[in-house]
């Protein structure tokens, strides 16, 4: 099994886990009950009433900051009698405060948010390396993430690596440039992100 499904078993098919999470995460200081449409506040506290008094209080939980003493790569391999390999590059960024996070949003743009970007067209296009490979982005608290992932024929591996790491050092001198035409397209996806539903529910809150 892999490490999750290791984490999985062990942790959430425990039903004594199951439910001292549940009772000191879902407390009355962690709860937010939001509405986002067309819904007047009177009739939102109405009918939230009835449900305030069965949430259980508590204090706060906190989360588990993140390690910082990582000196060198690491490398987690599970082997499976498979002919595709699925492969993923995790580097620490910043977190959901930092400012540089608006400058790495752009260079996730051009490195592998859609189609367009250099290793979808790099590894895909150019030398049919994989059927899917994309970068995304993970900002948390404290830390971050960028995940680079790649689905592919197994034979394939060794080239798409170097392939996946020669594109970033190659976006680095081109990153100024290519962000002018980047940036309203950025824009757009935040616009449009920003009417979903869930996503106007979450902005309602506020950071913690």
């Amino acid at each position: 099994r892999t490490a999750g499904e290791e984490f999985f078993a062990r942790y959430f098919l425990d039903r004594r886990k199951i439910v001292g999470f549940q009772r000191g995460n879902y407390v009355g200081l962690n709860t937010y009950l939001v509405a986002a449409g067309r819904i007047r506040h009177a009739d939102h506290l109405r009918l939230a009433k009835p449900f305030a008094a069965k949430i259980r209080s508590g204090s706060k939980p906190c989360f588990q900051p993140a390690q910082t003493g990582q000196a060198k790569p690491r490398t987690r391999l599970y082997t499976k009698a498979t002919e595709q390999t699925q492969l993923a590059l995790g580097i620490r960024t910043c977190s959901r405060h930092d400012p540089r996070r608006c400058r790495l949003r752009l260079l996730n743009a051009i490195l592998g948010e859609n189609m367009s970007s250099r290793l979808f067209q790099v590894l895909r296009e150019e030398h049919g390396l994989a059927y899917s490979v994309y970068s995304s982005l993970g900002f948390f608290d404290d830390d971050g993430s960028m995940i680079i992932a790649a689905g592919l024929d197994t034979g394939n591996l060794v080239k798409a690596t170097r392939l996946i790491l020669e594109e970033m050092q190659a976006v680095k001198p081109v990153l100024e440039v290519a962000q002018v035409g980047v940036k309203p397209h950025v824009a757009i996806r935040h616009i449009v992100a920003v009417q979903i539903t869930d996503h106007r529910q979450v902005r309602c809150v506020g950071p913690p």
